[in-house]
């Protein structure tokens, strides 16, 4: 089941297209600095730290990343397909297909996404090294001894990793967005007007340690143990169990005495 559904969602142009969607938000978030790129020296790092701060990447992860999966998945509820589904497997291999389905289908997109971003920086002429400008972003944070040791690409995979893990709970909560309503419009716009609502929330309060935003290593995060990399993959890990759970319970439920 599990393979079914990835070969399906992998293999679309809806996937495809998002990747391109993704990677081309990036480098256009940087493309005032990458055209300067061969001239002065731009590392791909700060192309990365541009793109993710004052580009408009980080908001469409909650929208691109759930494209993919949420549109077959969408029309699978629309065609009543679950039924057909489950006489293939039992209930449980189902609904543990979907969400795997769901964490593997936006790890690869956001990854490959990056990927592309990464090599397009390269091909402008960015380099690998440090400057002044990132000696003075990570001044007394946990990466300044690596940035005085001229690690950046050790950098650059961590702020990668980070991203990968932040656009996972996004596909799941549309999942859980699917148990408490039927309307496929709510179930795609769900994840990108909640973290909009969390986000929001979060920085008029202060509580800088629920941003999710801030989970791309990035503002008060970087100051913490290990530049906030471990208390990102506990937050992700946390989010990304309840959801799970939730909508495996609830799925449960609601076919049992409700149908679908």
């Amino acid at each position: 089941m599990l393979r079914t559904n990835l070969k399906k969602v992998i293999c679309s142009t809806v996937f495809w297209g998002a990747v391109i969607l993704l990677a081309g938000s990036m480098v256009l978030g940087a493309y005032p600095d990458l055209k300067m790129a061969q001239d002065n020296s731009i590392s791909v790092l700060y192309c990365y730290l541009v793109t993710s701060s004052v580009g408009i990447s980080h908001v469409l992860i909650p929208i691109v990343s759930i494209i993919p999966f949420t549109y077959f998945y969408v029309d699978e509820l629309d065609k009543k397909a679950v039924y057909y589904s489950l006489i293939r497997c039992n209930k449980k291999t189902y609904y543990r297909s979907n969400v795997l389905t769901a964490i593997i289908s936006s790890v690869l997109l956001v990854t490959l996404a990056v990927l592309i971003f990464v090599m397009i920086c390269l091909a402008f002429g960015a380099n690998t090294q440090t400057d002044s400008v990132l000696e003075g972003y990570y001044s007394g944070t946990f990466f300044q001894s690596w940035i005085e040791q001229g690690l950046s690409m050790r950098i650059l995979l961590i702020h990668i990793c980070a991203f990968v893990m932040f656009s996972i709970p996004w596909s799941l909560l549309s999942l859980v967005t699917s148990i408490l309503s039927k309307n496929k419009y709510i179930i795609i716009a769900s994840p990108f007007i909640l973290f909009m609502a969390v986000s929001y929330a979060t920085e008029m309060s202060s509580a800088d340690l629920l941003n999710p935003g801030l989970m791309l290593l990035k503002g008060s995060m970087l100051k913490m143990s290990y530049g906030g990399l471990f208390y990102a993959i506990g937050y992700h890990t946390i989010v990304i169990s309840l959801l799970s759970l939730f909508y495996y319970y609830m799925s449960k439920r609601r076919f049992l005495h409700e149908g679908l």
